[in-house]
């Protein structure tokens, strides 16, 4: 294998695994291998049950956080087959036809695809959409052995029942589906292989694979039939909201001294002021003396470099643990209080999400802080996804609570679902310590780190 794919394939393994952390040991059962195109359509990817074997043009560039996904969505479709066993087993009606194959292909692919969209919905092909939810209704009847029970989808026709346009969308998925993943090297199509299902004792290729599936059916499992528990394992990227509260005591610690960057984000303007620089002290007080009223009246406002509006974001979701959302709110604190940071009055949002915007505050002042800190609760503990958040902050945009936004800071662990696009305002996804993963982190966002070993030292990663 060429140093180019090994670079590749070990990042996705590694991306994959922060998803799912119960794929360790599975991930580690499979070697890696270059496949080669056989025909007219492309390779699009397979596995033999020891090996994945990657499309020859994977991949084209060096490794970065735009291309892993292809892998990630490979190395998990490849290996819930092997944990299902499905590279290992012969259709069940045992009859050696290209139509037997064909159907048993497809209704696997259907299988593993509905167990990706309930893991890592951010991986489910976007080829399948379209099609999704009536071939789900169709052949859900039919995935009877290939999901562990409690897993199969309930509704739809009974198995064996073909309904009107049954076969014109088998036809329209084998032609997805047969883009997605090759099961050309499953080693039950081999002429010479082994019809023992996994597991059974008869030292098939598979068992090795059985033992790790049969753990993993265990309660709590990834493969657990109950969903109510299916957790284990599983780092919620992208899932439900969370309902859960908490109120924070904010001590008044620091980690790290931003002012810089945020100076960065400033524009100039007036602001309401007094400018001494500009005041004639001496006219002033003469006509005080001379006339009981002063003869210039001092500016009311000065030119300066601030802030006028800013959000903030902090990530509330149940990977950022009580400290660590504690910490994001210390240091919202202490940006408001910084002198000569702000203009009077200015407009500041702060936005708490997890996979969907739980709260925003208002503020406009100093005291409208002290409010906030004495009323402060937090709400959230469920899956990590930005979107909402910059969804929510364009919504303000367009409706003219916004008008001059600075820029956006994030306070974040860095582990959810990043936006495609990038958003009008300057962002900065802020990280504390060793506690975040930034492998993720768009091109056109700025990272900040706050070090908690120096208090007053930052690292800026651009």
């Amino acid at each position: 294998m060429d140093e180019k794919l090994k670079a590749y394939a070990g990042l996705s393994k590694k991306r994959l695994f922060r998803r799912l952390h119960a794929l360790a040991l599975p991930l580690g059962r499979l070697g890696d291998a270059r496949g080669e195109d056989s025909g007219p359509v492309p390779f699009p990817g397979g596995t033999d049950g020891s090996q994945v074997f990657w499309p020859p043009a994977v991949p084209k560039d060096p490794p970065d956080c735009s291309c892993t996904m292809f892998g990630e969505r490979l190395l998990l479709h490849e290996t819930l087959h092997c944990l299902l066993g499905h590279p290992f087993r012969r259709p069940p009606s045992g009859r050696e036809t290209a139509d037997a194959f064909s159907r048993w292909d497809l209704l696997c692919d259907l299988a593993v695809w509905h167990m990706v969209k309930e893991l890592a919905p951010e991986l489910f092909p976007p080829e399948l959409s379209g099609l999704w939810e009536e071939a789900l209704f169709l052949f859900s009847g039919r995935l009877s052995g290939l999901l562990p029970e409690g897993l199969i989808p309930e509704g739809g026709p009974p198995a064996g029942e073909e309904t009107d346009g049954t076969a014109e969308l088998e036809l329209k998925l084998l032609s997805v589906l047969s883009s997605l993943d090759d099961h050309s090297r499953w080693p039950a199509k081999k002429p010479d292989s082994r019809t023992a299902r996994p597991g059974s004792g008869g030292g098939g290729p598979g068992d090795g694979w059985e033992a790790l599936a049969r753990s993993m059916r265990a309660p709590g499992g990834l493969l657990s039939p109950d969903p109510g528990v299916r957790k284990k394992g599983r780092r919620a990227v992208g899932a439900r909201a969370g309902n859960a509260s908490f109120h924070p005591v904010l001590t008044g610690s620091r980690l790290g001294d931003y002012r810089s960057l945020l100076l960065e984000l400033a524009s100039w303007g007036e602001d309401l002021h007094l400018s001494p620089s500009e005041f004639d002290q001496a006219s002033y007080l003469y006509g005080l003396e001379t006339c009981g009223i002063p003869f210039l009246e001092p500016l009311e406002y000065e030119e300066a470099k601030r802030i006028r509006e800013l959000a903030i974001v902090i990530d509330t979701s149940g990977s950022c643990s009580g400290p660590l959302v504690q910490a994001f709110l210390e240091e919202t604190r202490n940006l408001i209080l910084e002198e000569d940071l702000f203009f009077h009055p200015f407009n500041l949002h702060i936005i708490q999400c997890d996979s969907k915007v739980q709260r925003d505050d208002k503020i406009t002042c100093r005291e409208d802080l002290a409010d906030y800190i004495e009323n402060l609760e937090v709400h959230g503990m469920g899956g990590t996804d930005y979107v909402p958040a910059f969804s929510h902050i364009a919504a303000l945009q367009a409706s003219g609570e916004f008008t001059r936004l600075s820029g956006i800071l994030y306070f974040t662990d860095g582990l959810g679902l990043y936006p495609q696009e990038k958003p009008e305002a300057e962002t900065v996804f802020i990280f504390i310590d060793s506690r975040y993963e930034a492998m993720d982190v768009p091109s056109w966002a700025r990272t900040l780190v706050l070090r908690l070993e120096e208090p007053k030292g930052t690292r800026h990663e651009y």
